[in-house]
């Protein structure tokens, strides 16, 4: 497994492009500070539960005494977020920002069939490989709730202007609040800048209001 360019980066974790075997270009998920092994491990093994079209593809973990590394397919555009943003032509392209909306969407009902919740589907957490093909990703927060509801512990975080209104009221979550966070909409349609948030006048307490 060979390291290369970094693609992103986050609190507990950077990604950067490599190559499996010299053959297979992948991206690396790399993991570092405070976060649980054993929850790192819990979401590969959601991933690789996880078999479609439209889902990151989980390729291994690599587990020794240094970081711990979780390798799936590269996706070579990026999030969507920024693919859009990078793309700004795109916006009167409606045929295609349809086609990419479709793809999440049957991602997100082969979980909801699978008695899977996402809980942070947004446009930063899908990719976007060759051809606008869109698969949704970071599944940190995903959940296996045969019944459809889970309530979250005290003191979980998510995002606010994303969150339907039984997560911020009783943090409980279904497949329905996941069509709320179907937020990609504020970024597939009408997108103008990477500024444009929902509520954006708000600020957070309003937005809970």
């Amino acid at each position: 497994l060979s390291l290369g360019k970094e693609l992103g980066s986050g609190e507990f974790k950077k990604v950067v492009a490599g190559q499996w075997r010299n053959e297979v270009d992948v991206a690396i998920k790399i993991m570092e500070g405070a976060l649980n092994e054993d929850d790192l491990i819990k979401e590969a093994t959601l991933m690789e539960k996880f078999q479609h079209d439209n889902l990151v593809k989980l390729y291994g973990v690599c587990i020794g005494q240094g970081p711990v590394y979780i390798i799936t397919e590269l996706n070579g555009n990026g999030s969507l977020l920024q693919y859009l943003c990078n793309n700004q032509h795109l916006v009167n392209k409606t045929d295609i920002l349809l086609d990419m909306a479709i793809q999440i969407c049957a991602a997100m009902k082969f979980l909801e069939q699978s008695g899977f919740i996402h809980r942070n589907l947004a446009a930063r957490n899908c990719l976007v490989g060759d051809r606008n093909i869109v698969k949704v990703g970071s599944f940190s927060s995903a959940r296996f709730v045969p019944d459809d509801e889970y309530k979250a512990s005290v003191g979980a975080k998510y995002a606010v202007r994303w969150s339907a209104p039984e997560v911020i009221t009783h943090a409980r979550f279904s497949s329905k609040s996941d069509i709320w966070s179907y937020d990609l909409e504020w970024k597939i349609v009408g997108l103008r800048s990477q500024k444009e948030t929902p509520f954006v006048v708000f600020g957070c307490d309003k937005t809970y209001l």
